[in-house]
């Protein structure tokens, strides 16, 4: 059964704490959507606060905010094209209603409370209205098809020990507060030497140990995970500022992932059907 993530008790964020998110000038237009009400339905599914902000366009953007048990922001997004520094508007004015109506808030059930009350057959019927929705929703699922299989105790490829979640919330958090330091200019945030060779290098010592039993298989599937949790810790964070800053080129658990990466395939005599799959999955 899946964990169930509730909704904190006590919700750690000030109004402060928004504002050093983003700049000044998003500051004052997310503060005037708040105080004009374009913040629209808001809800909570599990941690994770959903929200509706009407814009500029006449569908309104989508602002998904979620939070530790602890009551501490995790991570914001928005479906809306800001490119520039910081949250956006639409988190800020989100994030401003959370601030002062958090009582306000209903609760809702998550999506794994959703899908654990539903029937083998309603499933089926949902997904089938999905994919006539959103045809691309067949491409996933013939990905996810074809992953290779492996038994549950492994299937993540890594030791049973090592908590996933964990991993790519400490991967968030550190992210996080590089990419704040390069909002602001803190030139001392990157003298010292980056957490992540530290978070990983035990995981990339298993999947190099796995290849020296000669577990290729577990160690793609092992690489899969890893490489996973790096993809969602940085969507989460808007790791572009980090990106323009050029310090995750040059970092040494990137360049021995992506060495592990062709070790484990070329250590495989694939089939057609799973050299297709590695390079959709890897692309």
């Amino acid at each position: 059964m899946a964990q169930k993530h509730t909704r904190p008790e006590i919700l750690r964020l000030s109004e402060a704490d928004i504002r050093r998110r983003t700049t000044g000038k998003t500051w004052v237009r997310g503060l005037q959507y708040f105080q004009e009400g374009h913040v629209l339905r808001a809800v909570w599914r599990g941690a994770t606060l959903t929200a509706e902000v009407q814009g500029s366009e006449y569908m309104p953007y989508v602002v998904h905010v979620s939070f530790t048990p602890e009551g501490n922001l995790q991570t914001a997004t928005c479906t809306c094209p800001y490119e520039g520094l910081g949250d956006c508007k639409h988190i800020v004015a989100v994030l401003l209603y959370l601030l002062h109506h958090a009582q306000d808030v209903p609760q809702r059930a998550s999506l794994e409370e959703l899908l654990e009350s539903m029937s083998r057959e309603e499933l089926i019927e949902l997904i089938h209205q999905l994919a006539a929705a959103h045809p691309e929703v067949i491409e996933l699922i013939e990905t996810f098809r074809h992953v290779p299989r492996v038994e549950n105790s492994v299937r993540s490829g890594l030791s049973p020990e090592v908590d996933v979640a964990a991993l790519v919330r400490s991967l968030r958090t550190e992210l996080y507060q590089l990419a704040q330091a390069y909002l602001y200019y803190d030139p001392d945030a990157f003298e010292e030497e980056l957490p992540f060779t530290e978070l990983f290098d035990p995981l990339l010592e298993q999947v190099q140990a796995q290849l020296a039993e000669g577990k290729p298989r577990e160690a793609l599937a092992a690489l899969e995970t890893l490489t996973m949790a790096w993809q969602e810790a940085c969507r989460d964070v808007q790791v572009e500022w980090l990106i323009q800053t050029g310090l995750l080129e040059d970092e040494p658990w990137l360049q021995k992932l992506g060495m592990l990466w062709a070790e484990a395939l070329l250590s495989l005599e694939l089939s057609a059907e799973e050299r297709a799959h590695w390079i959709r999955r890897l692309a």
